[in-house]
């Protein structure tokens, strides 16, 4: 490919640390050399990527999806707009500067560098340029309630309505959209804010420091705090309940915000600057000019299922034993508990005798969901167990426990009568993850052995869903016809058929794209 020789331009901003906290950064890294290779192994995201967008001459800095466009900025002062079924460039406009952010906000694409700027995303035409007084860079952008929240990173600021000078060290500004007046600040970072995401009702926040922010912007003040990422966070991007960041190191981290859980960790084979997401791809934008999407549909458990197993664990229904704490007492699953743990309730019951209640909670709430409060707590207790932590930490051990559940035909206690034909499954899953059977379980007294009758679907249409419960996904060889008569079922859809199960449908049988649907 050839590239364009670029505008002789200032100096880019580099990520700035306190010198004693960057000496103390360079030492971990050197004595935990082999610790962070063997990380690397493990984490899943390969170099086969799926596409890759080519057009920038410069870093990318930042991406935005919206509808089925890829909006992309970089540091050649150019945003491009793609086609994301076939990469095939739309359009490019001069931002006039290093390009910082994207966001879409009430139908307008707003960019930021030394300039905030409002496009239409669609004619992908300019439609105003805001106040140029600026010392430095805006270097990320999020907007609730009409306003907007804009980040630095220890430069001089002299923006919209402020006359005098302002430090950005670990500072976000709160202006008002529609004159552009200052009229708040949060503080708490102890370094630069590089990225921003208003998400679920919070404002979460990416720094210099390390660690992401979460704010309450009622009350303006952080109400959340992770330090998962190894470098300065230069980019946050998010999907439904997830939240993709990324640090200088190419380290990133996957937070499920509805539980404030890090579900996920993995290293990009490529130096990453900017991220987008999709229902199934992950975008990443790298110091090579270059844009590459990964397919990541297989990559974490889907959320839903761990709320599903959830819903089992508070529910205390159909529980057939008890731990017993010296403040209280908890009602388990001895078949959840088996198939994760590898051992039986009464190998571990001692145990919790001398913990308390909340100490049990915790540690058989990750038993289900594999959300660890504590992981450290976790792994302490399956030492005092005597159970090897190897592989169980890890967010996909539960999936390959449902995966074992699936495949176990003795422990399966529940037949589903259609057409003559015996479907067998676990009781205490079809409640968690089913509506339909839930609502039935809890307003019949039903026997562990009994039957529901399904005559009007075929065995192959249940056998499908029911397949889905357990594993999250549908046999590449489902026929089409079984794949119709499941969408074709309003009351199909009661069988938590939410949108991992419409993903699966959607991937066997329509065409592959990836569609944005905010």
């Amino acid at each position: 490919m050839n590239f364009f020789r670029r505008k002789k331009k200032p100096k880019k901003p580099k990520l700035q640390q306190k010198p004693q906290l960057q000496q103390q950064e360079n030492k971990e890294e050197n004595k935990n050399e082999n610790e962070n290779e063997n990380e690397k192994k493990e984490l899943p995201l390969d170099e086969k990527f799926t596409h890759i967008f080519e057009g920038h001459s410069s870093e990318i800095r930042c991406l935005h999806i919206y509808k089925d466009f890829l909006f992309t900025g970089s540091y050649d002062s150019n945003i491009k707009k793609w086609n994301i079924e076939n990469q095939e460039c739309l359009g490019t406009v001069d931002a006039k500067s290093y390009v910082f952010s994207l966001s879409v906000y009430k139908g307008v694409l707003y960019s930021t560098g030394s300039y905030l700027i409002a496009w239409d995303p669609e004619t992908f035409t300019k439609l105003k340029e805001y106040s140029s007084s600026f010392g430095g860079y805006i270097f990320c952008q999020a907007f609730y309630e009409n306003m907007i929240y804009t980040g630095g990173a220890e430069f001089l600021l002299r923006s919209f309505e402020i006359k005098d000078q302002r430090l950005a060290n670990g500072e976000i500004y709160i202006w008002d959209l529609n004159n552009l007046h200052h009229i708040g600040t949060l503080k708490d970072h102890t370094n630069g804010v590089w990225a921003l995401v208003y998400a679920n009702g919070f404002l979460y926040s990416g720094s210099s420091d390390h660690s992401i922010g979460k704010w309450d912007l009622e009350d303006q003040k952080r109400v959340g705090n992770w330090k998962e990422n190894k470098d300065s966070i230069v980019f946050m991007a998010q999907k439904d309940k997830l939240l993709f960041s990324g640090d200088e190191s190419g380290y990133s981290v996957a937070l499920d915000m509805a539980n404030d859980q890090v579900i996920k960790k993995f290293r990009a084979p490529v130096c990453v600057w900017a991220v987008g997401v999709t229902e199934n791809y992950l975008f990443l934008g790298s110091r090579d000019s270059k844009i590459r999407s990964w397919d990541i549909s297989a990559l974490f458990i889907s959320i839903s299922l761990k709320e599903d197993l959830q819903i089992l664990f508070d529910s205390q229904e159909f529980c057939d034993n008890q731990i017993e704490t010296f403040d209280g007492s908890l009602k388990i699953h001895s078949l959840i508990v088996f198939f994760r743990l590898k051992k039986k309730p009464t190998e571990i019951i001692s145990f919790f005798e001398n913990q308390s209640i909340q100490v049990a909670k915790d540690f058989f709430k990750w038993v289900y969901t594999g959300y660890a409060k504590d992981s450290e707590q976790i792994k302490e207790i399956l030492k005092n167990l005597e159970i090897n932590p190897e592989n169980r930490l890890e967010s996909d051990s539960i999936i390959r426990m449902m995966n074992e559940l699936y495949l176990d035909e003795e422990t399966k206690d529940f037949t589903i009568l259609v057409r003559g034909e015996e479907i067998k499954a676990h009781k205490i899953i079809l409640f968690a993850r089913s509506e339909v059977f839930r609502g039935m379980f809890l307003s019949v007294n039903d026997s562990s052995n009994s039957v529901s009758d399904y005559s009007d679907k075929s065995p192959q249409a249940i056998k499908t869903v029911v397949q889905f419960l357990y594993t999250e996904t549908l046999s590449d060889d489902t026929p089409l016809e079984v794949l119709e008569e499941i969408k074709d079922a309003d009351d199909f859809y009661q069988f938590n058929l939410k949108s991992p199960f419409q993903k699966e449908l959607d991937r066997l049988s329509l065409p592959k794209i990836f569609l944005d649907d905010n």
